[in-house]
């Protein structure tokens, strides 16, 4: 079975002071990496949909999500380094053998102020809880805030229910 690994590094502004995480990207991501892609990049996915509506900003390239990201001071990775699919699915529920991306995690946790943390999906939430529990006791202090998924296979919630409940959780953008 082929195991996968994540294609793309953390991606840790300075001083971040917050920490949002998917669980492992998607196919097309991994098998075919090319270096103007990044994160949430699936065509059907509607992370930066969200995200470029909620602030307001173009997001049609790498630079500009990742500009974004530090104007939010927001550090951005997965909760798994390398995995193999069931099915060839890019559905969570089909990824086994997985090796959890431990040290990158704590690494942000240690060396960031980091205030709250964002899980893309309830079931990813569930997993973060079990597989990390004891990075989150040390770093109990931190808020964890689960989000809806933006996965297309998500559809019981709309895009604009969706929309209402990342404008209120996701960071503030101050213009400066």
């Amino acid at each position: 079975m082929l195991v996968e690994h994540h294609p793309f590094p953390a991606f840790i502004p300075e001083n971040a002071k917050y920490l949002i995480m998917g669980t492992f990207p998607g196919r097309d991501s991994t098998l075919n990496p090319r270096p103007e892609i990044w994160t949430f990049e699936s065509e059907r996915n509607q992370f930066w949909k969200l995200f470029r509506t909620i602030y307001n900003r173009s997001l049609s390239n790498k630079a500009e999500k990742q500009q974004l990201f530090s104007d939010l001071k927001l550090a951005n990775t997965d909760i798994i380094l390398s995995c193999s699919r069931k099915n060839n699915s890019n559905l969570d529920s089909n990824l086994i053998n997985k090796i959890y991306n431990t040290t990158v995690i704590e690494a942000i946790l240690i060396n960031n102020p980091i205030e709250k943390i964002y899980l893309t999906g309830k079931s990813m939430e569930v997993e973060f809880r079990s597989k990390f529990k004891e990075i989150i006791q040390r770093n109990n202090q931190i808020q964890i805030i689960p989000l809806p998924s933006p996965s297309p296979a998500y559809a019981s919630m709309s895009f604009q229910q969706k929309l209402e409940i990342y404008n209120n959780c996701l960071p503030t953008l101050f213009v400066r």
